[in-house]
């Protein structure tokens, strides 16, 4: 999110994990990264964002900025889950500058953002959103850096519940979208749950610029 997004958190605040490029996590990175469900749903400017009635669910992925965590039993402990993330396709729809359009690039923005902190695959990101949206970098950068040090979720961390438009003019749109924080956990190469997050959900608005295609250039408080 905004610089709160940098900081230890889940969805409510769904976390980022900063893992070390080069080897083993730290223990903030690891936070973070469960904060991942919480960075996204803070907002950064806590501002209201208008509803409307055109409304889609989708099962896809979330992300906020700091939240609650809660540590593992034990972190040597192996998780049981055999989850295998699906890449997302992009969608045909989402390549329109049309209210649908926008939709559904939202939804597969955060389909990606999933599948990211998941496979985990930073690459999926790249071109998804503008410089000037921090979240987003610190989402992408926690997305490399899970990726670099062999840390993964062990199950979709976030789950996007609904989402409607608020408005779509000549150069920009925005989105509304109700997103769950799992109660995902972060695992190692050898599968061993290093944290786990609490499960949340908030609202978030993504305000998006076209330029021939969709980006996302803020993610703010709904």
């Amino acid at each position: 999110m905004c610089a709160r997004a940098r900081e230890p958190a889940i969805i409510g605040r769904i976390p980022m994990v900063r893992m070390p490029r080069a080897g083993l996590a730290r223990p903030a990175a690891v936070a973070t990264a469960l904060a991942l469900g919480g960075a996204l749903l803070v907002g950064c400017n806590g501002s209201d964002a208008p509803t409307t009635s055109t409304t889609s669910a989708s099962s896809a992925s979330s992300s906020a900025s700091s939240a609650s965590t809660s540590p593992s039993p034990s972190s040597s402990s192996p998780t049981t889950s055999a989850y295998v993330p699906v890449k997302p396709t992009f969608p045909a729809a989402a390549k329109k500058q049309t209210d649908a359009g926008a939709i559904a690039f939202v939804e597969y923005y955060w389909d990606a953002l999933s599948y990211a902190w998941s496979q985990p695959d930073s690459s999926i990101l790249d071109g998804l959103s503008t410089k000037q949206c921090e979240p987003c970098a610190s989402f992408d950068a926690t997305a490399a850096d899970m990726q670099s040090a062999g840390h993964k979720f062990d199950r979709a961390p976030i789950l996007l519940l609904s989402s409607e438009i608020v408005f779509n003019t000549r150069d920009e749109a925005s989105v509304q979208t109700q997103v769950e924080r799992t109660a995902a956990s972060v695992i190692d190469q050898q599968a061993k749950v290093v944290k786990t997050n609490t499960s949340s959900k908030a609202t978030r608005v993504l305000r998006l610029t076209w330029s021939g295609k969709w980006q996302v250039a803020q993610i703010v408080e709904g």
